[in-house]
C-alpha cells in the first residue's frame, strides 16, 4: 500500500517547503535609483515647497562617481545628508538631496540623476529619474454682511435696558418742567 519514498525526492520536498517559509531577502535591483517626494503636495496659497531626493546605487560595481542630480529648478547641490563623500556612491551609501522653492502654481518637477559607471575600468553613464507633481488650489473666501428685520441691535450689555429706561424718564421729566412752567405764567 506504501511505497517507499526515495531520499532525493525527500531532500526536494524539503527545500521547497524551506524556501516558501523562509522570508525572502531583499536584494537591490541593479542600476541608480531614485526617489522625491515634495512637502507639502498641495498648497492653497503661493510659498514654500521642499523636494526632497533619495538616491542609491544597487551595482553592478561596488560604486559609481560624477553624480550629478538635475530637476526643473536646476542642478541640485548636494547630498544634504546620508554620506556626505560625494566623490562616489557606493552599493551601501544613501544619498539625500534637499531643494526648497516658492511655488505659485501647480508644478510637476521631473528629476534626474546622472552617473559615471566604473566596472572594470570601463565607464559608461546610468541614470535615473522621478517626478513628483505639487497642487495648487487656492481658497476663495467670499463676505456677506445681512441685515436682519430693521432694529436696533442688542448689544448684549447688562446697562442698555436700564440706559433706555432712564433716557425716557429724563424726556419725560423736561416735557413735565416745560408743561408745569408754562402754567404757572400763564
Amino acid at each position: 500500500m506504501f511505497k517507499r519514498v526515495h531520499s532525493s525526492t525527500l531532500l526536494v520536498v524539503s527545500l521547497v517547503v524551506a524556501m516558501l517559509v523562509v522570508p525572502a531577502v531583499a536584494v537591490a535591483a541593479p542600476g541608480l535609483h531614485l526617489t522625491m517626494t515634495a512637502s507639502p503636495s498641495t498648497i492653497t496659497v503661493a510659498g514654500p515647497v521642499t523636494y526632497t531626493y533619495v538616491l542609491t546605487y544597487g551595482g553592478p560595481s561596488s560604486e559609481v562617481t560624477s553624480v550629478v542630480l538635475v530637476d526643473k529648478f536646476g542642478t541640485v547641490s548636494g547630498p544634504s545628508y546620508g554620506d556626505t563623500s560625494t566623490a562616489s556612491l557606493a552599493a551601501t551609501d544613501t544619498w539625500v538631496y534637499t531643494r526648497t522653492v516658492t511655488t505659485t502654481a501647480t508644478t510637476t518637477n521631473v528629476a534626474t540623476a546622472t552617473a559615471g559607471q566604473m566596472y572594470e575600468n570601463e565607464s559608461s553613464p546610468v541614470t535615473a529619474t522621478a517626478s513628483v507633481t505639487v497642487t495648487y488650489s487656492p481658497t476663495t473666501t467670499t463676505t456677506t454682511s445681512t441685515v436682519n428685520g430693521g432694529h436696533i441691535p442688542d448689544t448684549g450689555s447688562p446697562w442698555y435696558n436700564l440706559l433706555a429706561v432712564g433716557v425716557a424718564l429724563m424726556l419725560a421729566g423736561v416735557v413735565g418742567i416745560v408743561v408745569v412752567s408754562r402754567r404757572r405764567h400763564a
